[in-house]
């Protein structure tokens, strides 16, 4: 029986870059789902969407706008460090 496949919403990982969010990352994706990771750098990984945002310095309304419009299904806070 085919139909209308529902698109699961994104799995974001906040510091997806660092040392515990590129795993959490990888383990995501090799799970399934579809990864945005998010960290001060733009990423290379090779299994994720990866989006430059520096969270010591964002003000809320960009953070909120970021999270409205991606709809994510679940929110990972893998940001360990805060430089300056």
């Amino acid at each position: 029986m085919s139909g209308p496949q529902s698109v699961a919403a994104p799995v974001l990982v906040l510091g997806g870059h660092g040392f515990l969010g590129r795993h959490a990352c990888a383990a995501l994706a090799a799970a399934g789902d579809e990864v945005i990771a998010v960290s001060r750098r733009p990423a290379r990984l090779p299994d994720a969407r990866s989006i430059a945002l520096d969270l010591a310095t964002t003000d809320q309304a960009t953070l909120t706008g970021m999270l409205t419009a991606m709809r994510p299904r679940v929110v990972i806070n893998a940001a360990g460090a805060v430089w300056g």
